[in-house]
Order: C-alpha cells, then sequence, then structure tokens
C-alpha cells in the first residue's frame, strides 16, 4: 500500500513540476509579446557612405541593431564604408530592431567595381527584405479593387436575374389568370345558355298544358240538316 501511494505522490510531483514549467513558459511568453507590442517606435537614420563603425554607432544610439548582410567593391567608396542600408533611412521601426547594410571591400583579383545594375540589384533586394515595393502594395489593391468591382458586378447581375424571373412568373401568373378567367366565362355563357333553353321547353310546355281542347261535333247519322 505505500508503494502505490509512493507511486502516486511521485506521479503527482513530475506532473506539478511540468505545470510549473509550462506556466513559466507561457508567462515569459507574454511578457515578450507585451513587450514588443509596447516597444516604442524609432526612425532609421541615414547611415549609407559613412564608415562601418561610425555607422554601428549612430545605430545604436537610436536603439536598433546592425547585421552586414552583403560586401562588396565600388571604386569611388573607401572600404568598409556603407553602401547600402534595409529599412532605408526614415522609416519607422520598432526599437531593437536589426538594420542590414552591404558594405565595400576592397576589389578581388581581375574583378571589376560595381556599377549602377548592381546598386539596383542592392535596392531591389533591400525592398525585398522589407516585404515587397510599394509598385507591388499597388498591384495588390488594384487586385483587390478588381474583385471588388466583379463581387459587385455579379451582385448586380444575379439582383437583375432574379427581377427577370421575377417578372416572367408575374407574367405567367397574369396569363394563367386571363386564361382562367376567359374559360370561367365560356362556362358562364353556357350555363346561362342552357339554362334559357331549360325555361323555353318549360315554357312550351306550360303553354302546350294550358290550351283548350276543341269540342266534339256530335254525329249526324240521318244526314239532316239542323
Amino acid at each position: 500500500m505505500s508503494q502505490v501511494i509512493g507511486t502516486v505522490l511521485s506521479a503527482l510531483g513530475r506532473l506539478g513540476m511540468i505545470g510549473a514549467i509550462m506556466a513559466a513558459f507561457g508567462v515569459g511568453l507574454a511578457g515578450t509579446i507585451y513587450l514588443s507590442l509596447r516597444s516604442p517606435e524609432v526612425e532609421v537614420p541615414d547611415i549609407v557612405s559613412k564608415d562601418r563603425f561610425d555607422g554601428e554607432a549612430t545605430l545604436r544610439d537610436s536603439g536598433l541593431n546592425v547585421r552586414i548582410r552583403a560586401s562588396r567593391y565600388k571604386a569611388d567608396a573607401k572600404p568598409g564604408t556603407i553602401l547600402d542600408q534595409s529599412p532605408r533611412a526614415g522609416e519607422v521601426v520598432k526599437v531593437g530592431q536589426t538594420i542590414a547594410v552591404v558594405l565595400s571591400r576592397e576589389p578581388k583579383e581581375g574583378e571589376a567595381p560595381a556599377g549602377r545594375d548592381e546598386d539596383a540589384d542592392d535596392a531591389a533586394n533591400a525592398e525585398s527584405s522589407r516585404g515587397g515595393s510599394s509598385d507591388t502594395n499597388k498591384n495588390d489593391n488594384q487586385n483587390r479593387n478588381q474583385r471588388s468591382k466583379n463581387v459587385n458586378r455579379n451582385t448586380v447581375n444575379k439582383n437583375a436575374n432574379k427581377n427577370t424571373a421575377n417578372q416572367n412568373a408575374g407574367n405567367r401568373n397574369a396569363n394563367t389568370n386571363r386564361i382562367a378567367n376567359r374559360n370561367a366565362n365560356v362556362a358562364n355563357r353556357n350555363n346561362n345558355q342552357n339554362t334559357n333553353n331549360r325555361n323555353a321547353v318549360r315554357n312550351i310546355a306550360n303553354v302546350n298544358r294550358r290550351a283548350p281542347t276543341p269540342a266534339t261535333t256530335p254525329a249526324n247519322p240521318a244526314g239532316n240538316r239542323p
């Protein structure tokens, strides 16, 4: 009996520990979410063309982190110069967000300096890392507006079809009523005609019954004149 009680108490103790761990995890997760939602926002400073260390210091002063996303050779930039940043300067982000930067570096053997095409690619990549460009947002908005217009057109067409169906049903009912009225009128005329015929037959029979029977002249067997 004591062994059973000990086993039960041990199991309850383990369940209690698991429950406490889950509760602590839930509280920590809720606190993290709350702090992330309540964290202040800050405007991203412009660190392009700055030295790497100066740019990192500027970001730290604003409460932001930095991450080196890529590096490339550019002839008119000193090695370690920030060539691009994402998010862009002037955007509003949460405090503690990481800013990705592209640094200039020493050229490799036989490497040509980066041109405008690579700058455009970096800008496109930066836009993509922020979740899409403004053109994409415009296209999404246009698609949503077009879908809304299509839904409205379909609704109008459905209502028009319903109205047409109701009109057709009303016309059919009206035609049915007119036909029924005609049939009723014909039946009434036939009934009236039959009634008139019966009345005429009765009148003739009554006249025949009322007509007097002519008197019979007695025979004159002798042939004498009166």
